[in-house]
């Protein structure tokens, strides 16, 4: 069977901000897809947050062509370097999130200019429904005008 992609929110910034929250998020799908095209006011890293969490509740494994250091505050999809003017592409699958009797996993794969090319998996320890999923680039920095993130959800 494939798998059908619904869109279920786009944003493209006019303005630069820290952070980029889809919330409302409905529970009718099994998978979620966030893709991902940015740049940042500075070099930073591209991170998710579930409904609001910004405990402890975060692992994750990263496999990268390039040392990177993490927190576990949250899952990362990605880093984007120095350059300003450096698009970053990165694509994180949330798989069964709107399930109530597991905790949710992460795959997420993103590169930069500077080809690193990094793949995160990430598991948030709550078996709640994922309902608000916020992207930060995790610091003061802010992404930048033009930055698209589009959020899609998977039937499969």
């Amino acid at each position: 069977m494939s798998a059908t992609y619904t869109p279920l929110a786009t944003t493209t910034l006019g303005t630069a901000v820290s952070s980029i929250t889809f919330g409302s998020i409905p529970g009718t799908y099994r998978d979620l897809v966030l893709v991902i095209q940015a740049n940042t006011s500075a070099a930073n890293t591209v991170r998710l947050r579930f409904n609001g969490d910004a405990g402890g509740n975060y692992n994750q494994m990263t496999l990268s062509s390039n040392p990177i250091a993490h927190g576990v505050n949250q899952i990362e999809v990605g880093m984007i370097n120095a350059q300003t003017t450096t698009s970053y592409m990165g694509i994180a699958n949330i798989m069964d999130y709107s399930a109530t009797d597991k905790e949710k996993v992460v795959i997420a794969r993103g590169d930069d200019a500077s080809f690193t090319a990094i793949m995160n998996v990430g598991r948030w320890g709550n078996t709640a429904a994922i309902t608000t999923i916020l992207v930060t680039t995790g610091g003061a920095n802010t992404f930048s005008i033009g930055t698209t993130m589009a959020l899609y959800g998977i039937i499969s």
